[in-house]
Formats: structure tokens, sequence, C-alpha cells
């Protein structure tokens, strides 16, 4: 866990913070945090699948940037590679 307690008398601000500006980030990206807002598709098809795909991969490298930009990623080589 990056952020977080592990008891609960630990303030859970620092975590909401963080959970707030990655929404905002993904609502930014895509327009909205709904699924069936973004894949517009007809599900179970191949078509759905390809977006699902792409907003799951975008979604990640949303995270990933975040992270890695607000310095919450471990030090040292945590085997997470950008490409």
């Amino acid at each position: 866990m990056l952020k977080g307690g592990t008891e609960t008398a630990t303030s859970r601000h620092d975590v909401g913070h963080h959970a707030a500006k990655i929404y905002d980030l993904f609502f930014r990206k895509f327009g909205s945090p709904c699924c069936r807002n973004l894949n517009f598709n007809e599900f179970d098809n191949r078509d759905h699948y390809v977006r699902c795909l792409k907003i799951a991969g975008g979604a990640a490298q949303l995270l990933f940037d975040y992270l890695e930009t607000s310095v919450l990623l471990p030090e040292g080589d945590s085997g997470l590679k950008k490409t």
C-alpha cells in the first residue's frame, strides 16, 4: 500500500486527497467516470472489448504517471517501467 492506514486511528485525508486527484485526471481524460458512458459499443462483442482495453490501459497509464510525478512510488527498482 502506497498511502493509507493500517489502523483505524489513521486519518484518511491523505488518501482522499490522492483519490480525488486521480478521479479528476480520469474524468478530464475520458469525460466520464462511468463505463456505460465511455464504452458505447454493444456489450460482449469485439469492439466493446477493444474499447474497454483502451480505457483500462489509459487509466493504468494515468495512475502510473500520477504516482510517478507525485513521488508516491517506492524508492529503488519497483519493477515498473514506463513505456
